[in-house]
Formats: structure tokens, sequence, C-alpha cells
């Protein structure tokens, strides 16, 4: 055997060893076997629960008692306008139909893993307990008021889940809209409804500090209704200032005027809602709407804070193009310049301040 066939056979034996390559689903752009299950049962999933919760909603909104009446029946500080409040879920459920339109049609393998990853069935299991809330609120008793708290409870958690999935993993940008409009908003219009609303009316049907017909145990809530307000005054307002999350700012403060909208429990009037609580929700408004648009107005220059010391220093700002090296301006020598020889004509003597008269006149005038 000669040289050159025992290194091909070398060659061959060693290529024969190596290890297959391993391609991973990022890199190639195709999903692994267990995404592209979880891809297909959601893509299934999600719009069967967008379905219950569209039907649970219309049930709760034509059955009698409806969800309308049993707001009417229960006020709290807490509590929407129901039409701004099905107005809201329009909204939502257009985007999620979106959401599922965008699994199914979307191109993109990016777009698919972000779904899978970081939203998964978590979305379609929340539909579905937002479903059974609606159920719940209808049959008001005090046994479903308290379970529906806990359902409540346990959406809130599932959807503050999905969106630090999407703010750490998958973030959103101008660059994606699709992705920002169809993943991003659903989760955070889910999430809003629920933390800023939802949650604390339900506590407090289930505390039984509600207003009613009859009954009206409505003021012992109201420090914890200001706490609540001032503190996710403040949480909406820092998340707003450091995101600039318009989707987050325009939803709570649709919810806010949904609350002020409510005419059983008006701003100005009779059984008006406390003057305290109004001005603590009207601040908590203000200050979302300054932490949104004061960071873009620095960004781009619109205002400019000044910062200066009385006594510095003074600095010549027609001295920003002249260059280091610039030769310094030379002062003439006083031999250089040719003496300048004043002669003084003979035949007009010279002027003094005496040469004048009393009255200062010139007499060669």
């Amino acid at each position: 055997m000669t040289q050159t066939e025992e290194e091909t056979r070398l060659l061959g034996e060693r290529s024969r060893n190596l290890p297959a390559p391993q391609h991973n689903a990022r890199e190639t752009g195709n999903e692994a076997p267990s995404e592209r299950k979880s891809l297909v049962f959601l893509q299934m999933n999600t719009p069967l629960s967008i379905l219950f919760c569209i039907m649970a909603a219309v049930f709760g909104a034509l059955v009698v008692p409806s969800v309308e009446k049993a707001f009417r029946i229960h006020e709290t500080y807490f509590t929407p306008s129901p039409k701004m409040f099905f107005l809201y879920l329009v909204a939502m459920y257009v985007s999620q139909i979106g959401f599922c339109s965008l699994s199914i049609f979307s191109p993109s393998a990016h777009t698919k893993r972000m779904i899978v990853r970081s939203t998964g069935s978590r979305l379609a299991l929340e539909n579905y307990l937002l479903s059974l809330w609606f159920v719940l609120r209808i049959l008001d008793t005090i046994w479903t008021t308290a379970l529906a708290f806990y359902v409540l409870a346990v959406i809130a958690i599932l959807a503050i889940v999905n969106d630090v999935k999407l703010y750490f993993q998958y973030p959103s940008q101008w660059s994606h809209p699709l992705e920002m409009l169809f993943v991003h908003v659903p989760n955070k219009l889910m999430t809003v409804l629920i933390t800023h609303q939802l949650f604390w009316q339900q506590l407090f049907m289930a505390f039984g500090w509600t207003r009613s017909q009859y009954v009206d145990n409505v003021q012992p809530s109201l420090w914890l209704a200001v706490v609540v307000t001032a503190l996710m005054g403040i949480l909406v307002a820092v998340w707003v200032g450091f995101t600039g999350d318009i989707g987050v700012y325009l939803a709570t403060m649709f919810l806010d005027i949904s609350v002020f909208s409510f005419y059983k429990m008006p701003v100005i009037g009779p059984r008006s809602r406390p003057f305290v609580l109004t001005v603590f929700m009207l601040i908590s408004m203000t200050l979302r709407t300054i932490a949104l648009l004061v960071p873009g107005l620095i960004s781009h220059g619109f205002v400019v804070v000044c910062h200066g010391h009385r006594g510095g220093p003074i600095v010549d700002l027609g001295a920003e193009n002249v260059h280091d090296d610039a030769p310094a301006p030379v002062e003439p020598n006083a031999s250089d310049v040719p003496a300048q020889i004043v002669v003084q004509n003979p035949d007009v003597p010279k002027r003094t301040a005496r040469s004048y008269g009393t009255l200062g006149e010139d007499p060669y005038a």
C-alpha cells in the first residue's frame, strides 16, 4: 500500500469517527419537535379560548341579571362603566385575533418561536379563566364572589409571567410592528385589565365594601382605595417613564376614565365618589403623562436643563473655532514704526485756554 492510499484510509476513518453536527433550532430557523407540537396546540387552543370568552361576555351582557346589573348592584371605588368595559374587551380580543392569525400565517420562524416560548398556552388559559369569571360574576353569591377573586389572582399571575418573559427575552421593537401589535399588546391589555382594575374591584366585593340601593358599606375601603391608587399610579408612571410603553399608558388611562364615567358614582353630584380619591386618581394620571412625555422631549432636545454657577469663568463662545496651533498676533516693535513728525504752522499761533475770551469766544474763529 502506497503512502497516498494510507493517508486516504486514515482520513476516511477520522471522518467516520467525527460526531454528527448538532443543529440548533435558533440557528437553523426550524422549530424543535416539542416546540412544533406546542405551536400546533396553541394554534388550535387559543382561537377556541377566545370564542369561549366572547360567548361568555355576550351571555353576560344579555342574560338577566347581566354583568351591567352586577356592576350597578355592587358599586365599589374601582367599578368601571359597563359600556367602556365591554369596549375595552372588544379591543383586547381584536388584538388576540391578530395574535392567532400571526401564529398561523406568519412565515417567520422567529415569530413563531417567540409566541411558543414567551406566551405559549398561558394566554388561552387566561381566556378560559376570564370566561369563568363572567359566569361567577353573574351568579353573584358569597362563594362565587370569593372564587372569582381567586380566579382573577391566577389570571394576574399568568399575565405577569407572560409580560416578564416578553420583556426580557423578546423585547418589543418598532422594526417588528406585527410582533409588537399582536403579541405584546394582547398580553399587556390582559395584565392591565386585571391588575389595574378588576382585581381590586373583586377584592372590595369579597370583603363586602360595596354600595347598593339598600346597603352603603363602601366608606371603610376609602383609604385602602387611596393607597392602591397611589401605588398603582407610581408603578405605572415608573414603568412608562423607563420603557416608554404607550400601550400600557393608553390602557391605564382608558380604564381610569371608565371609572370616572360610572354613572352610579359620579365625580360631582349626589352619591359622588370622595374628593380625595378623585384627586389621587387625577394626580396618578398626570404623573404617568409626564413620565411618558418628558423623557421623549429631553431625548429630542426640546427640554434644555441649564445649570450655572455664579462667579464662574466666562467662556468665550467665539473661541470655539480657534485652533490651538494658530499663531498669536505679534505686537509691532516700536523701532519698526516710523516716527510721525508734527509741524506747527508758525503763522497760526497756538491756541490755549488763555487765548479765549472770558465768554469762551475764539478770537481766531
